[in-house]
């Protein structure tokens, strides 16, 4: 049975006022006897919450990085020195760029510390293809294009020290967990579009039963008149996958959460810094 929680995440928990919050997201779960993490904040804040709610990460077997940006890598390095013994997933090109966003304020660069990637290199496990990495947990590349990539990413860019080029998100991976009660799929930002990564992960795994999809979507609300059709990604969503169950936080904003309530009918939620599911 899967056990999940979201460790830290930009929306407080309305259980628990002693944890933290940040723009960033960080899950644990339980699956196939293993601990798992995926993502580790922007921060260490993420491991003040573990200790916290409980939840001892010196024990994690497997950390599994959705892409290079530091609002999810930002706390590899308190990881990597208090768990000794975990392996890192991510993916083979996660070190191969520098990572920027033009998006609130002058240009700013948000990538990975990549004096980990050289320091710790014998803990990664570079990933070149979707895989299982366990009998019931795999990580996914997204190879669909078939639904349109949310606007936000106009204002994300990589450089690899020559060039700038707009990112095409190549890096980012997703986990798809079969479970009893059909596939639930993590996305940390999504940046390739929900659409395509449900997709991806349904044709990968051959289940196309989705209990759940929890994550980011990046659907941001200010895009000075320019809007994702946010109503269309409901609909596809209850088309493709009628009985899923959508989780989301982190880079949702408030007014694409709204509407996603709205035509959901009851099949979503926001998660928060301490929920826990199922």
């Amino acid at each position: 049975m899967l056990k999940l929680i979201v460790l830290i995440d930009n929306n407080e928990s309305p259980l628990n006022k002693n944890l933290l919050c940040e723009h960033g997201l960080s899950i644990y779960f339980e699956m196939d006897n293993l601990v798992w993490l995926y993502d580790v904040g922007a921060s260490d804040k993420w491991r003040y919450n573990a200790d916290v709610l409980g939840i001892n990460t010196n024990v994690v077997n497997n950390l599994v990085l959705s892409h290079g940006h530091k609002d999810h890598t930002g706390g590899l390095g308190e990881f990597l020195r208090t768990n000794t013994t975990g392996k890192v997933f991510a993916s083979a090109n996660i070190g191969r760029n520098c990572y920027y966003t033009c998006r609130h304020e002058q240009k700013r660069e948000i990538s990975i510390d990549s004096s980990l990637l050289k320091e710790y290199s014998f803990r990664f496990m570079p990933v070149k293809r979707s895989c299982w990495l366990s009998p019931n947990v795999a990580v996914v590349f997204n190879n669909s294009c078939v639904y349109p990539k949310p606007m936000g990413n106009r204002f994300l860019t990589v450089s690899d020290g020559v060039n700038e080029r707009p990112d095409v998100f190549d890096d980012e991976m997703a986990l798809a967990i079969k479970t009893e009660k059909g596939l639930v799929v993590l996305s940390a930002c999504s940046h390739n579009g929900v659409l395509n990564i449900l997709k991806s992960c349904v044709v990968f795994t051959g289940y196309d039963d989705v209990y759940a999809f929890i994550g980011g979507t990046h659907l941001v609300d200010d895009l000075f008149g320019v809007a994702d059709d946010v109503v269309g990604i409901a609909k596809s969503i209850k088309t493709y996958c009628p009985e899923m169950i959508l989780y989301t936080g982190h880079c949702t904003g408030k007014k694409a959460m709204a509407i996603l309530a709205d035509e959901l009918n009851g099949k979503f939620h926001m998660f928060y810094t301490g929920m826990q599911f199922p």
